[in-house]
């Protein structure tokens, strides 16, 4: 079991930076809004860090992510995420990255503290599980999360991600 927070942010217009450079309309998760979010969270359930998006409808489930462009994460924001020492991020977007990037995957080498997208084997264990769904049922806050990632050899597996709210220790 991974000690894991849930966290519910509202991706919005920002001035934080993203490489390739944001667009007027692209929705951002923000460092601004993570720290807003996490300042009151017990700092031991930080190993995996769970985020919703608001608004959370269901038809997140089975949207055209073609067609409605979906929230992504700015640096500043992964860089805070990785300081934080997150090892498990989920998410209920379809990418960290914004989808259309030019192949930069900013997020996604900032997590894994990757250069030049070369494997670093000092976080060749951090997930990251995207297209998630939480319940709008559930509270923010501290849980216990199952994963259960089969054992591929793969630079992307299936997952299939259940927590459990506890009670603050």
């Amino acid at each position: 079991m991974i000690r894991a927070t849930l966290v519910s942010v509202t991706p919005k217009n920002t001035s934080e930076n993203y490489t390739p450079n944001l667009n007027k309309e692209d929705l951002v998760i923000t460092k601004k809004d993570l720290e807003l979010q996490l300042k009151d969270m017990n700092p031991n359930f930080l190993q995996g860090l769970i985020i919703r998006t608001i608004p959370n409808l269901e038809n997140k489930k089975s949207r055209d992510y073609m067609k409605f462009s979906p929230a992504f994460f700015s640096i500043d924001a992964m860089e805070y995420i990785v300081s934080l020492g997150v090892n498990h991020l989920l998410v209920d977007t379809p990418s960290i990255d914004r989808l259309l990037d030019d192949g930069h995957l900013s997020a996604h080498n900032i997590f894994w503290e990757t250069k030049g997208k070369a494997l670093n084997q000092k976080t060749q264990n951090k997930t990251i599980t995207e297209m998630i769904f939480v319940s709008s049922s559930l509270k923010d806050g501290a849980y216990l999360l199952n994963l259960q990632i089969p054992a591929f050899v793969s630079d992307a597996a299936p997952s299939r991600p259940i927590i459990y709210k506890i009670n603050e220790l």
